[in-house]
């Protein structure tokens, strides 16, 4: 597998920023996340982050760094309005970058904020701090094939929670790129859709996945094995998606799960899960989800503690890297991916 220095140096860590991150679409949100003239959000990549929003029905997408001296403008997760100002010397831009208040402006040559890339494929909406990214029809071949049958314009995000994992980020995508940990880390999930069990679907590293049978009579996985809303997608089926290199998609019989995955430093990354629903029935007074979130708020604190518990080993005196199995299919391609972008420097005998 990866040297363990993959998961541990600084010097990987950045060479991770600009070789993949810096190149790849990273998942926004679903289109209905994106509310017209709601306000901005923030992405947490690369410290100050990437900014998003829809404002007169067009999606814009910018670094969040004021051109002045490089102040964050928005320090939070979201701010209202469309303009954006810095909190150190009032500078003003507006939606699509452009600088249109600061002291002295009319002496000034030109300048606005550093632009990201934003394009919408299947009510889905990704950002590319590379504005030669090629075009997002072309990123995830045939993978539009495997959710052909949800309709991604119907789902409402009802959740979104934030953790911060003290782990390198491959780790916590390749922890979720395989089901046999299930028994020993998730007695509640294995019950409910055994461990060992998936069939997996490598696509070129681009996207991988796999689908996993529902243990009957469960008809989705929460505390109680019930669904708690109307189907979305074929029961009796969990469809477990990357679509590279940060979004883990989890299609569920009443409801999609994203987790993304954004790298901190080294050591440390956060998730952002967000949990969505058809919309007539977040729309409903009494709908009430309570057994997944209940279910979720158990099992994702078991992913992310093993995964620190990797970290601090790979950390550690006689760390080396670990070995394939046969049921290493998926975390092998995601891997093979990793190298190929970011090629060892120096002498890496393992990689």
């Amino acid at each position: 597998m990866l040297s363990p220095t993959r998961y541990t140096s600084e010097a990987a860590y950045k060479q991770e920023m600009s070789g993949i991150f810096g190149k790849s679409w990273l998942f926004a949100g679903l289109a209905t996340d994106l509310e017209d003239d709601h306000g901005w959000t923030r992405l947490p990549l690369g410290g100050a982050g990437i900014l998003v929003g829809r404002f007169g029905g067009k999606l814009h997408a910018a670094a969040n760094l004021c051109a002045h001296r490089g102040t964050p403008l928005v320090a939070g997760d979201h701010q209202l309005g469309s303009e954006l100002r810095c909190p150190y010397h009032g500078w003003r831009y507006s939606p699509d970058g452009r600088l249109i208040q600061a002291p002295g402006i009319d002496m000034m040559p030109s300048c606005s904020l550093a632009v990201a890339a934003i394009q919408t494929w299947n009510s889905l909406v990704f950002v590319s701090p590379w504005m030669s990214a090629p075009p997002l029809a072309s990123a995830w071949q045939g993978f539009d094939r495997q959710v052909v049958d949800v309709a991604w314009d119907s789902l409402r995000a009802h959740r979104t929670t934030r953790y911060t994992v003290r782990a390198n980020w491959k780790i916590v995508v390749e922890n979720y790129l395989e089901d046999v940990h299930f028994p020993t880390v998730h007695p509640e999930l294995d019950a409910l859709t055994p461990g060992g069990t998936a069939e997996l679907i490598a696509a070129a590293g681009t996207w991988l996945g796999g689908s996993m049978q529902l243990h009957p009579p469960t008809e989705t996985v929460s505390t109680n094995g019930r669904r708690v809303g109307r189907l979305i997608g074929p029961s009796g089926l969990v469809r477990d998606y990357l679509l590279w290199p940060n979004l883990l998609l989890s299609v569920h019989p009443d409801y999609v799960a994203t987790d993304v995955v954004w790298p901190v430093s080294p050591d440390r990354c956060e998730v952002v899960s967000t949990w969505y629903f058809h919309e007539a029935d977040v729309e409903d007074s009494s709908f009430d989800p309570f057994s997944v979130y209940a279910f979720w708020d158990v099992a994702n604190p078991q992913d992310w503690q093993i995964c620190e518990l990797q970290q601090a080993g790979l950390a550690s005196f006689g760390a080396r890297p670990g070995r394939y199995t046969p049921n290493d299919v998926l975390v092998r391609a995601f891997d093979d991916r990793v190298r190929a972008l970011t090629p060892p420097r120096g002498r890496h005998p393992h990689g």
